[in-house]
């Protein structure tokens, strides 16, 4: 997760606003279709 998300220091305000974040994040820049070799060269989906 990109560092740039929360200010040096600071926290998300609840499990479920971190949750959401997370999800966003997943969602729009992480690679869901390419081969990682931790899995095996296999995709996460």
């Amino acid at each position: 997760m990109p560092t740039e998300l929360l200010p040096h220091g600071s926290a998300f305000a609840n499990c479920e606003e971190a949750r959401l974040e997370v999800a966003y994040y997943l969602d729009t820049y992480f690679n869901l279709d390419g081969r990682y070799s931790a899995l095996n060269y296999r995709s996460p989906h």
